[in-house]
């Protein structure tokens, strides 16, 4: 799924990776699901493969996408799992912004990597 600005110089980009195993569900009862994002705002942009959302986000937001459509009115908020670290890899959020039904989004992408070693060259 893409969406678009109207100019098309930024948009946010999700491509479904798949989901938590078997033995996870079982103990949860739940998949969780890990979608690649990309996303480009003016000409910044970034990309993580693999952000992980809890099965009940992704039903949630879909709901809310639904009423957003319907009623024009209103905001639909997809959060990654870790919310509400400081570290949470990807938030969206598209919002109404008047009564003609114009939207708009906002979203933060991270990518988070850990160095094994780091060594520190002081003065």
């Amino acid at each position: 799924m893409r969406i678009n600005s109207d100019n098309k110089l930024s948009y946010v980009e999700m491509m479904f990776g798949g989901t938590s195993s078997e033995e996870d569900k079982k103990l949860s009862g739940k998949h969780d699901v890990y979608i690649g994002i990309e996303a480009s705002c003016n000409g910044f942009q970034g990309r993580n493969e693999s952000v992980w959302f809890g099965e009940d986000d992704i039903r949630r937001f879909a709901g809310e996408i639904k009423d957003l459509e319907n009623q024009r009115k209103g905001a639909a908020k997809l959060v990654s799992l870790g919310y509400p670290s400081e570290h949470t890899e990807f938030i969206m959020e598209i919002y109404s912004t008047d009564n003609a039904g114009h939207f708009a989004m906002k979203f933060d992408l991270q990518k988070i990597a850990y160095a094994k070693h780091l060594t520190s060259n002081r003065l």
